[in-house]
């Protein structure tokens, strides 16, 4: 959902620039529904198609990844044979649209499939979107062997399945293009400190108000459906005096006392200048969203990524990590000091822009730039 309501603000711009637009979804009922206002009033320079899927179900592996190249080797992406259906359907898909430019997010597939044909534009974020060079370790080294052996092994069978087009050196070379756009914060940019590249303004982010809300009275909860700590957030919401606005995603839940599921995304402009504190699983735009109004976070992560980015508002004192074995009664407490605690203002000098437009209009003057050359070597 995060990618998809993404989108929103990028077709906007776009639209308003000009350009005709193809948006290859993997979810496109999710994507046609966040974009159904564009979609009414310029369907002829809008369209929304089936982005190729990543078909292979890897087995659930027990032990803890290392890195995000063994994240993508258990998916799949070191055996050529599985890779190369997908890498070619992206290519019958271009030869079909013939892009000035491809905008990629998080779509390592297409970036082997554009390259060296079409200028790529990738957004993502410190997770999607590596530094250049050699990948560290989520312990935060550079040079470990095991992850150097597992992102060879990706490289080569990317080769193999581009057959021969993709001629990159190293695995992050695969979730990144010729111009680069890290949306985040960079307190929540797992290789912050191995980045030599800037943090852009999220997109999908507008800027908070000016001056903080005091009188603050909603708590929100945004977490999927069948997480295993919604019982325990169930429990709290019945003993907590604030207002209580929850999202759980397409999994219908009761309602409880004092808390009822919305069955549409919560407002976030419209929630969070008002919230006291927000409980979510550790997505990476409800962290930002959070982090950029000064809302106390507890987050209960669901895997490695939302691990890091918990840790990542923890140690920028905007939050805590939890897991759904905490006693009610403890966490309850904890939920209570940290409500009533003042944040810090949110380090902003690590960014390259100060707001969502500025990041949206140094993507369009790049995009501008790269449909100039579009059809020449690359």
């Amino acid at each position: 959902m995060g990618h998809a309501y993404r989108m929103v603000p990028l077709v906007r711009a776009y639209l308003a620039e000009g350009w005709q637009i193809i948006v290859a979804a993997r979810h496109v009922p999710h994507v046609k529904g966040a974009l159904a206002p564009f979609l009414e009033q310029d369907g002829h320079r809008l369209g929304v198609v089936q982005a190729p899927i990543f078909l292979h179900h890897p087995p659930r592996v027990p032990a803890q990844p290392r890195s995000l190249a063994d994240i993508f080797e258990r998916t799949g992406f070191a055996d050529a044979q599985l890779c190369r259906p997908v890498v070619r359907a992206w290519r019958r898909l271009l030869a079909e649209v013939r892009p000035d430019v491809v905008l990629s997010d998080f779509a390592p597939s297409l970036n082997v499939a554009s390259s060296g044909r079409y200028p790529r534009l990738v957004i993502g974020n410190g997770w999607t979107l590596p530094p250049e060079g050699d990948l560290p370790s989520f312990d935060g080294h550079v040079g470990d062997s095991v992850t150097h052996e597992t992102c060879d092994r990706i490289v080569e069978a990317l080769r193999v399945a581009s057959d021969g087009h993709w001629q990159e050196s190293t695995f992050s070379a695969s979730l990144r293009g010729e111009a680069n756009f890290v949306c985040t914060m960079p307190q929540l940019d797992p290789y912050n400190r191995h980045r030599a590249e800037g943090h852009y303004w999220p997109v999908e982010i507008p800027d908070p108000p000016a001056h903080r809300n005091d009188e603050r009275h909603v708590m929100a909860i945004y977490m999927p459906g069948d997480h295993p700590a919604l019982p325990l957030i169930e429990e709290i919401a019945q003993q907590v005096p604030w207002q209580i606005l929850g999202y759980s995603g397409l999994v219908a839940r009761s309602p409880v006392a004092g808390l009822t599921f919305s069955p549409v995304p919560l407002h976030l402009p419209s929630v969070l200048p008002c919230a006291c504190i927000a409980v979510h699983h550790g997505g990476l735009g409800m962290a930002n969203w959070c982090m950029l109004h000064q809302v106390p976070q507890v987050i209960f992560p669901t895997d490695m990524e939302k691990l890091l980015i918990g840790k990542g508002v923890q140690q920028a004192r905007m939050g805590i990590l939890a897991h759904a074995g905490v006693p009610s009664n403890t966490l309850l407490n904890i939920m209570r000091t940290i409500a009533q605690r003042p944040l810090p203002v949110p380090d902003k000098n690590g960014l390259m822009t100060g707001s969502d437009n500025e990041t949206l209009n140094a993507l369009l003057k790049v995009s501008a730039q790269f449909a100039m050359i579009s059809g020449k070597e690359l």
